[in-house]
């Protein structure tokens, strides 16, 4: 007996062009394109990068709503999220990663 459920995969892609999916270059995804939905008249939400897009596309909200921003992540654990450079000034530490040797290890070990 049919439940009447369906299965729906939202798949999203970022930078690949529209007018790149060929039968001959991507034969699957050009099939999955004409046998499945193609937002042709798609916009993308404010800022315009993958994260924020695809959070917006998966729950039909606005980033103010679901509260994902931008690329970056934030982990409250890990520190404060400003890019930084080293003590050294050479090396360019990533967003949210502790300065000390001690609290790296920690985190790593979430």
């Amino acid at each position: 007996m049919t439940t009447g459920r369906r299965l729906v995969i939202v798949f999203v892609v970022d930078g690949l062009r529209p007018d790149s999916i060929t039968p001959e270059d991507t034969p699957t995804l050009f099939r999955l394109r004409a046998e499945g939905v193609d937002f042709t008249d798609s916009h993308a939400v404010f800022p315009t990068v993958t994260r924020v897009n695809a959070a917006s596309l998966a729950t039909g909200t606005q980033p103010g709503t679901h509260g994902i921003l931008g690329n970056q992540m934030y982990v409250p654990a890990a520190g404060s999220c400003r890019p930084r450079r080293s003590p050294s000034g050479s090396t360019r530490v990533a967003c949210g990663w502790p300065r000390s040797a001690r609290a790296r290890r920690a985190a790593r070990s979430c």
